[in-house]
């Protein structure tokens, strides 16, 4: 084990010097060296040799030098190289705590250049809600073109890029100069007005509506605060509504749903709801429930007011009721109804 050890710290030394100006060269020839040791452990080898032998090489080729492959990360990830990244990613995704590292210069890079090129145009898009949510959703296809080409999906990396998303979003160079953290939520609304209109403009009009409408459901997915885009889509929708603006109800309705999916289960508390059984009767069934659910009955089937306001009341989220507008509340909180 300690020859072997020698040995790869020689090998080390001398890719380095060989590789020198090109550290892709040096990455393959980690995974190659490490496929031959793997295959020559397990023929030659006793296999109780196998996983110590392949976590000395990795350890010397690849976790003691790391900060080389952060190095080359960061100039792949500029020079916009798919192979290189994927390399690095393939070789590094089975260390955990590497691998966030990586992610985590992935999502800097992202931001920095999504900040870059807001605070370079924020003269032409801060008064432009449809320029200015387009270029955030330009951002965001760009790093999920990134990330399943180079990262496979990985969930890490999605998890770090939708906090990064937030973070745009919440401030920018037109946040800022609004002095409002809610402008992106503002112009987020209007984005899905002018997409919901009869009358499309700001060049929405001839485009795929029902792909840009999945793309500002994503933004929305990752907006810091849904209540106050809440304020919003709901003074929008409402103008809409009463002036018969909308292009199709059954779009608004649809929309409605996928904006509730998204808000899930969560109160203002941070605590979330239990699921709602509703039983198409007059009277409870007889029997035990299990715990942590509300379990009502109504001749129809229908959430209603004091179905909702029992199982609040149930599971301690307020002491008194007042909801002078049910819809809203239904509006913003997914139910599970059977």
């Amino acid at each position: 084990m300690k020859t072997t050890e020698v040995y790869y710290l020689r090998e080390r030394k001398k890719l380095l010097v060989s590789y020198e100006y090109d550290f892709c060269e040096y990455v393959k020839k980690c995974r190659h060296r490490l496929e031959e040791e793997e295959f020559r452990a397990k023929t030659c080898l006793h296999y109780q040799l196998c996983e110590p032998l392949t976590e000395i090489i990795e350890r010397v080729l690849v976790l003691d030098v790391f900060e080389l492959f952060i190095k080359q990360f960061d100039k792949e990830l500029n020079e916009n190289r798919v192979e290189g990244l994927k390399s690095i990613y393939q070789l590094v995704v089975k260390y955990p705590k590497n691998l966030m590292e990586l992610s985590q210069h992935f999502c800097q890079y992202i931001k920095n250049k999504a900040l870059e090129s807001l605070k370079s145009n924020v003269d032409r898009i801060s008064n432009d809600p449809i320029e200015y949510i387009t270029s955030i959703i330009a951002f965001y296809d760009n790093s999920k073109t990134i990330l399943e080409k180079c990262f496979d999906s990985n969930p890490l990396f999605e998890r770090q890029l939708s906090n990064t998303l937030s973070d745009i979003l919440s401030r920018n160079a037109v946040t800022e100069r609004a002095e409002n953290c809610n402008k992106s939520l503002e112009f987020l609304a209007k984005y899905f007005d002018d997409l919901l209109k009869k009358k499309k403009k700001n060049g929405t009009n001839g485009e795929n509506s029902d792909e840009l409408i999945e793309k500002a459901l994503i933004l929305f997915r990752f907006s810091p605060n849904k209540d106050a885009f809440k304020e919003f889509h709901l003074r929008l929708l409402s103008f809409r509504l009463i002036h018969e603006s909308s292009e199709c109800y059954d779009i608004e309705k649809c929309v409605v749903s996928r904006l509730t999916e998204f808000c899930g289960t969560v109160t203002a508390d941070g605590g979330k709801l239990p699921p709602f059984v509703i039983f198409k009767r007059k009277t409870m069934p007889k029997g035990e429930f299990p715990k942590g659910i509300v379990v009502s009955a109504n001749p129809k089937g229908w959430m209603t007011e004091e179905i909702l306001v029992h199982g609040f009341k149930k599971f301690g989220r307020i002491e008194k009721a007042h909801f002078s507008n049910l819809s809203h509340c239904l509006y913003w909180t997914q139910l599970n109804l059977t």
